[in-house]
């Protein structure tokens, strides 16, 4: 079995040009490639978890959003409220349990790969647990939403309340708004709080807790932990992005055709065929340098 690197593109009539090069891989080559593009792979499960979380993320955020589109083209915002309460009280509790959740399994799935890559107690893997106890000690945000989690898995929903209020409108239509709150006295009783938060913060908190601006710091520190990830596979990143450089510029592959690496048989004809690409080091640099650090938390412990 032989193995070329080619492209194909797709032409407007949808027919397929293919070019293939004229030398075959040496080993070396193939060994190469690699060893060169397995970092994409490697990185590629953390950002699937991240993006998944962030798709959860923009769902809480539209939360209210939709409660208050849904209950202003009602004719009666207050006929059926017993039954529209609980759909809103579902809709808002499932959104937040699997944001928490996703931020979970980001971080603990991020830990287990981070081991089995470099190595159990490895200075990577520390790194990791160093950023996530920053985001845990600098953040009030962070300690609540952390602690949340095993609330809301485990004990009770993490929501307390959702208030909705609607008025009718000069035109006669209605206006309404809404919100996502925390009732900190609710979850003081339960033991999955950890014990000094509780005691140190929460019971001094006597007043209900928008919980948006806490989901975007929570969102927010998740990102520094991605970037921490970025940072720490950097230079094999760097080196893909050359080998790129180097080998687009071999086999003068055409804009917009995508790289393929085709398999022949003695014969020469084309059995399988593999594509790659490395729009994927563009798009983690993209990602990457979109996040931003939260602002100063006010509830620090000074």
């Amino acid at each position: 079995m032989t193995q070329r690197f080619g492209y194909y593109i797709v032409r407007d009539d949808e027919k397929m040009d293919i070019g293939r090069e004229s030398q075959p891989l040496s080993e070396d080559a193939w060994n190469d490639f690699n060893k060169y593009v397995a970092v994409a792979t490697d990185v590629r499960p953390f950002v699937i978890d991240y993006l998944s979380l962030k798709d959860d993320f923009e769902v809480v955020s539209g939360v209210t959003t939709r409660i208050k589109s849904e209950v202003a083209q009602r004719e009666n915002p207050l006929a059926n409220i017993g039954i529209n309460h609980l759909k809103t009280m579902a809709m808002a509790q499932g959104a937040i349990s699997n944001f928490l959740s996703s931020a979970s399994a980001f971080r603990d799935r991020a830990k287990t790969r981070l081991r089995a890559a470099f190595g159990k107690a490895s200075a990577e893997e520390q790194r990791f647990i160093d950023t996530e106890r920053a985001a845990y000690d600098g953040w009030f945000a962070y300690r609540l939403l952390y602690n949340l989690r095993n609330y809301g898995q485990h004990h009770d929903m993490p929501l307390s309340l959702v208030p909705v209020s609607a008025r009718r409108k000069a035109d006669g239509k209605f206006a309404a708004t809404a919100n996502l709150l925390i009732d900190p006295t609710e979850i003081l009783e339960s033991d999955l709080i950890q014990n000094s938060f509780r005691k140190k913060e929460l019971s001094k908190l006597t007043e209900q807790l928008e919980l948006m601006p806490m989901v975007q710091q929570y969102m927010q520190l998740h990102g520094l932990m991605l970037n921490l990830i970025v940072s720490i596979h950097l230079p094999r990143l760097v080196q893909m992005q050359e080998y790129e450089a180097l080998l687009l510029e071999k086999t003068r592959i055409p804009s917009g055709a995508i790289p393929m690496i085709y398999e022949e048989n003695e014969k020469g004809e084309i059995g399988r065929f593999h594509h790659f690409s490395f729009d994927e080091v563009l798009f983690l640099r993209e990602l990457a340098g979109s996040i931003q650090k939260p602002d100063p938390d006010p509830f620090v412990n000074k």
